[in-house]
């Protein structure tokens, strides 16, 4: 088993129950208290009696919760499902199916009094039944719960809640309110002879542009019910979880207390290796500017084509006017970065380019001081460093930072351009541990500190132009400034 199959199934057991998985499991501490997902209480259960009868401390004169218009479900078939003590649970889902195979999971626990109460666990029957359009109602586990569903005819198909409820009533009696609660409590629910549908939504029929360029961009995930205190696994044939990009029909949906969403790695994509992404060739007085702007040329035209490309992707019907609006953003991006890349090697001066350079070179240093040969781990006083080492040879640009830096360029030495107006956000997901970007840090803000570091040079050079020999001196004296490790001491 993975380990992070591993780790959820130790958190469900944690969470839900039962712990170690014995089904008759004997607990020491009120199962409300042990358990704090997957519980239905009995009805009209308030929080401050529930945290009364655990012996736990609350505020003075905390009144019983009031249940909202808002926390209600249309017609009560979940009751409470959104109180803080929920009785019910729910699935609400969209189907051609006349007929609905529910599949009902629970267990309660019994008090054992003694010198030292405890709580016994009792396995309530997993209960199966086939329900069709009209039944709405059955009493189940000796009327200690119902299921309850209603049937409302939408555009020739029914949309359907299915709830489980505790069908128990809040009493005073103390004693009685563990023996009453439903535990480890799930639903499961099949159409029969026909199939699950995409759940009807509001933001389907939205005109806000945000809403529609979201609905197009994520047209892959297809929502097939919602749930009502819990979230709903979508599940295949042989009860799989089926993922939003999966190639298997969704045949069923299933109840979840404790939701879980796997993050994809995500790594920047473009090319690699070129000689434009490699911040020695960036830095390097020495190639020629007919060449370097030749590159950086290329290279945005490589971003032309990819933009170029979308336009001609299918996009679903009536979807084309937010695709429009997204492609349209994509090509002012590319222009803007043409442009940066025009003002850079069309400076007179010259200034702009030779701020490019050292901006890359004082990068290029930064990687080679987070080496743990130098800032990158922590090391005793005493312990010997390389002394006034060169930058690092083979550090490379991400495709999508130089890019970023390309399109700012305008903003960073044009005081009275219109972009600097404009708010760019780069956005780049990234899990590291704190040791390992504390002098190494991510992308995303690797590029912001590009930016920074490259207003350094130019603001310099523009008011006080600087002789070759002190470029590097002075690029690292002022990039210091930002709070990065550019200083000729690389100490921990």
């Amino acid at each position: 088993m993975a380990a992070r199959e591993e780790l959820l199934r130790y958190l469900r057991r944690q969470l839900i129950g039962p712990a170690e998985g014995n089904k008759t499991e004997l607990i020491e501490e009120p199962p409300n208290r042990r358990y704090l997902m997957g519980t239905l209480f009995p009805q009209d259960t308030d929080r401050q009696q529930s945290l009364t009868e655990a012996a736990e401390v609350t505020e003075p004169g905390a009144a019983p919760e009031e249940t909202s218009e808002e926390t209600r479900f249309a017609g009560d078939t979940v009751p409470d499902a959104n109180a803080w003590l929920p009785s019910s649970m729910g699935i609400s889902l969209y189907t051609d199916a006349e007929e609905l195979t529910l599949v009902c999971r629970a267990a309660r626990y019994e008090t054992r009094r003694g010198k030292v109460r405890k709580w016994q666990r009792v396995p309530l029957d997993d209960f199966e039944a086939t329900f069709k359009v009209g039944e709405v109602q059955k009493d189940i586990w000796g009327s200690r719960a119902q299921i309850r569903l209603r049937w409302r005819p939408f555009a020739g198909r029914w949309l359907v809640t299915a709830a489980l409820v505790n069908a128990k009533n809040a009493t005073g009696d103390h004693g009685s309110q563990w023996d009453d609660m439903l535990f480890q409590a799930s639903l499961e629910v099949r159409p029969v002879g026909g199939g699950l549908l995409q759940y009807p939504s509001i933001r389907l029929t939205s005109r806000d542009p945000e809403e529609q360029e979201l609905r197009l961009q994520y047209r892959h995930v297809v929502t097939h019910a919602v749930g009502h205190s819990c979230v709903v696994d979508e599940i295949d044939e042989n009860g799989e979880v089926v993922g939003p990009r999966a190639n298997r029909p969704v045949t069923g949906l299933r109840s979840q207390m404790m939701p879980e969403a796997e993050v994809p790695a995500i790594t920047p994509a473009g090319p690699s290796g070129q000689p434009v992404l490699k911040l020695a060739h960036l830095s390097d007085p020495k190639v020629a500017e007919s060449r370097l702007r030749t590159e950086i040329t290329d290279f945005i035209e490589g971003y032309r084509e990819w933009c170029q490309a979308q336009r001609k992707v299918d996009v679903p019907p009536g979807a084309q006017e937010a695709a429009d609006r997204i492609l349209d953003r994509l090509d002012v991006t590319v222009r803007r970065m043409e442009t940066g890349a025009e003002a850079l090697f069309e400076d007179s001066s010259g200034h702009a380019l030779r701020a490019f350079r050292l901006a890359n070179r004082a990068m290029a240093l930064q990687m080679r001081h987070s080496k743990r040969d130098l800032a990158g781990r922590r090391r005793p006083r005493s312990e010997a460093v390389p002394l006034d080492p060169g930058p690092l040879r083979d550090a490379a640009w991400h495709p999508f930072q130089l890019g970023f830096f390309l399109l700012s360029v305008c903003g960073l030495i044009d005081e009275s351009h219109p972009d600097r107006e404009v708010v760019d956000l780069i956005w780049f997901p990234t899990i590291r541990s704190h040791a390992a970007s504390v002098n190494s840090p991510r992308p995303a803000t690797r590029s912001i500190i590009r930016l920074a570091i490259g207003s350094c040079p130019w603001r310099t050079i523009r008011t006080r132009p600087v002789r070759p020999t002190t470029e590097s001196s002075s690029c690292t004296h002022r990039c210091s400034q930002t709070g990065w490790r550019h200083s000729r001491s690389p100490g921990p």
